[in-house]
């Protein structure tokens, strides 16, 4: 098993940082896609009493994105980071990945508890909640990549090999 080199108190607080920004970019993050995705583009309609409901509408998922990537961090999105972390380097693809895994939780979810609802649900997959599952998730391990993720090598020496020469 691989372990990391241990981190410095600035590379832990860039962790610490990047672990607790998750909610609130989810929750903006949320907000925008709930708007270009899921409104089937009524935000940008003229009247004004949908463009009013869409925006209320939005906070609400908003607020709901937020709360479930509260949850997500500590109980999913940590442990995954100590396990990808004692088996090598994190890298950006392997955050990126991760990302949109963790953000199609909740669509997987759905999927199995209509499976097993009883036998007049059909299991589908609610592509809507897949699209924004993946882009909050991307963003959100982009946004922790950005702040945490690409300074947790720097410092470590790396060992150079021997040359046939010795030198």
């Amino acid at each position: 098993m691989k372990t990391g080199h241990p981190l410095s108190p600035r590379q832990n607080l860039r962790l610490l940082l990047g672990f607790l920004a998750q909610p609130l970019v989810a929750a903006l993050c949320g907000f925008v896609a709930f708007l270009v995705l899921l409104d089937d583009g009524q935000a940008f309609a003229p009247s004004d009493s949908t463009v009013s409901g869409s925006i209320w509408a939005a906070r609400a998922f908003a607020i709901a994105t937020g709360f479930v990537a509260f949850f997500v961090t500590p109980l999913a999105a940590l442990p995954l980071f100590v396990w990808m972390r004692s088996r090598g380097p994190v890298t950006l693809k392997k955050t990126l990945i991760s990302g949109a895994l963790l953000g199609n939780l909740l669509p997987v979810a759905m999927v199995l508890l209509s499976a097993v609802g009883g036998p007049g649900t059909r299991p589908g997959i609610p592509i809507g909640a897949v699209m924004v599952g993946t882009a909050v998730g991307v963003t959100c391990a982009g946004t922790f990549w950005w702040i945490a993720g690409r300074h947790l090598d720097q410092g470590q020496r790396t060992e150079r090999p021997l040359s046939v020469t010795g030198l």
